[in-house]
């Protein structure tokens, strides 16, 4: 049952704690307080997501510190992500400002970049800029993703083109961010189902032209 479950009021407030104080023994003091205000509502808003956008994975909370020079043990997020047979991703988290929504590639692996800058570069590449336009006029923001764009535009394509801005990128997503704070499962189930519905476009076109990679992927925190 969901009835009633909201996210409280002080569910965000437990990452600006947990910045603050990045401990196991920190951790094991408020575990609790996670486990019941961030873990149950994520976990119950994927369950009624899911029939529509797919199962939800939760990634750890816990660090890979192993080759880290940051030993803090553990995330300032928790989440998880949906991908669709295509390789677009649907992807949420709770953190310290709110609740995160993403869709599309935060990462893209090499043969990925490869092909979407073919597309970027052909005629496929007309039609992106004007989703990103229609997506950031319903005030969504477009970025890049978790790798910083290329200084210059890659060898072998022309550095005048008129979409080398895209050219340099290495991901493709576009993000909202919601205030959950007393608003119910039921409600953020609607607010994100609406937001990925208004993605659609954005992610099928990096379906149709980028798809999921056939390499290994590279290890991430």
């Amino acid at each position: 049952m969901t009835d009633g479950l909201t996210f409280s009021a002080t569910a965000t407030g437990f990452f600006d704690r947990l910045a603050a104080d990045n401990s196991k023994s920190f951790w094991d003091a408020h575990k609790a307080e996670f486990d019941a205000q961030v873990k149950l509502p994520l976990t119950v808003l994927a369950d009624l997501l899911a029939p529509r956008w797919g199962t939800f994975k939760f990634y750890r909370i816990h660090r890979d510190i192993r080759f880290s020079r940051d030993k803090s043990p553990y995330k300032l997020m928790y989440g998880g992500a949906s991908q669709r047979p295509g390789g677009a991703m649907r992807y949420m988290h709770l953190w310290a400002t709110g609740l995160m929504a993403v869709a599309g590639h935060y990462l893209m692996e090499p043969d990925q970049i490869d092909r979407f800058r073919t597309a970027i570069a052909g005629a496929a590449g007309d039609h992106l800029p004007p989703l990103c336009v229609t997506l950031t006029a319903q005030g969504f923001a477009i970025s890049p993703g978790g790798d910083a764009p290329l200084k210059l535009t890659p060898r072998g394509y022309p550095k005048d083109h008129p979409r080398a801005d895209l050219l340099r990128w290495k991901g493709l997503m576009v993000t909202t961010e919601v205030n959950p704070a007393g608003q119910s499962v039921e409600q953020m189930a609607a607010r994100l189902s609406a937001f990925w519905t208004a993605a659609t476009p954005l992610s099928d076109w990096l379906n149709a032209h980028v798809g999921p990679s056939r390499q290994t992927p590279r290890a991430r925190d």
